[in-house]
């Protein structure tokens, strides 16, 4: 299971709902939110992963991770990174860095601080 679907199945286990169930009340198909949360399906789109977390109902920072996810196992940038000019300055130094050695949590961690003050 990726990340993103393990959260997935679990956020809809949470409300007391069997995939079909979920599905059915939401619009989804049940054979692809299925792979979906057994990793074996390639992440749709932004569009659908927020859709995805609406019927969810995920919100705050618990949202903001599942959508983070999806970036990260999409291979994409969250738009709100891009719409900030001195992130995106940020981000090819951040990513040779991870690049080139490991990097630990606490690492990380001044990294997120230092984009999160900028």
């Amino acid at each position: 299971m990726s990340k993103f679907g393990t959260k997935c199945r679990e956020a809809r286990l949470a409300q007391g709902l069997g995939l079909r169930r979920f599905c059915a009340e939401n619009g989804f198909d049940p054979a692809q939110i299925s792979k979906i949360e057994r990793g074996r399906l390639k992440l749709p789109g932004e569009e659908f992963r927020e859709k995805l977390a609406d019927a969810l109902r995920l919100l705050g920072d618990e949202r903001t991770e599942f959508l983070d996810q999806g970036h990260i196992e999409a291979g994409t940038i969250p738009p709100d990174l891009l719409s900030n000019e001195r992130a995106v300055k940020l981000l090819p130094a951040v990513m040779r860095s991870f690049r080139t050695e490991k990097v630990g949590n606490e690492t990380v961690d001044k990294l997120i601080d230092i984009i999160k003050r900028s």
